[in-house]
């Protein structure tokens, strides 16, 4: 509401769990949203279960997306696994709210691999080992180095540099080889010096192409 009452291009972005569909707060807040015509875009992370319970047990509409009938508002279902789908709903979504000022509700399906909390087990509770694997195989960084690689983005030297530097916040760089450090840097660099990168940038008035290589070696 602030950034429409200011006129700002700021779009507010939600992002909630499936099981809230089912509480009070999400459709006051959708049917609010959609009567003030506010910029706003609600994520509902579906990941097929809320704690323990399966989407199925507790909720009679599987299609998500569709509460947002009850209120006009515009809705998409997205696959939660591939990185430019997501990116181009949410491009979507943030055009409509900055140019038409109306928001909208994406149904992102995705997984959780891992229990809700430590005293939730990975599986072998409310779901099968088998199922948890069945869902990694199309993991959204796995399906993103795929694309890179068939593109000729990066090879898989580069990707094992990207895996190195996760772990960044563990470890720190003084423990990460600087050639790996230096040769990621080129990747991503490389990566943000393309024509579709450039527009992107450019929309926010940046400019990728400023950016200059660190050295890692001194």
């Amino acid at each position: 509401f602030a950034a429409k009452y200011r006129k700002t291009d700021q779009v507010a972005v939600c992002y909630f769990g499936e099981a809230a569909v089912n509480i009070g707060s999400f459709h006051e807040t959708l049917n609010m949203a959609a009567l003030w015509k506010l910029p706003a875009v609600f994520i509902v992370e579906n990941n097929g279960y809320g704690m323990g319970t399966a989407l199925a047990r507790a909720s009679s509409l599987l299609d998500l997306a569709h509460r947002a009938y009850s209120y006009e508002m515009a809705e998409e279902v997205v696959d939660g696994q591939d990185v430019f789908a997501v990116r181009s709903a949410m491009d979507r979504a943030v055009e409509r709210a900055r140019l038409e000022s109306l928001p909208t509700l994406l149904e992102m399906r995705t997984y959780r691999y891992v229990g809700h909390s430590m005293s939730d087990a990975a599986h072998g509770t409310y779901r099968s080992k088998e199922e948890v694997e069945e869902f990694r195989q199309r993991d959204p960084i796995k399906l993103l180095e795929k694309h890179m690689i068939a593109a000729g983005m990066i090879d898989e030297a580069g990707v094992k540099g990207f895996e190195v530097t996760s772990w960044f916040g563990l470890y720190g760089p003084a423990n990460i080889p600087a050639a790996t450090l230096q040769k990621v840097s080129t990747d991503i660099l490389a990566v943000l010096a393309t024509p579709d990168m450039k527009e992107r940038f450019a929309k926010h008035g940046a400019d990728p192409g400023t950016l200059s290589q660190p050295d890692f070696t001194r």
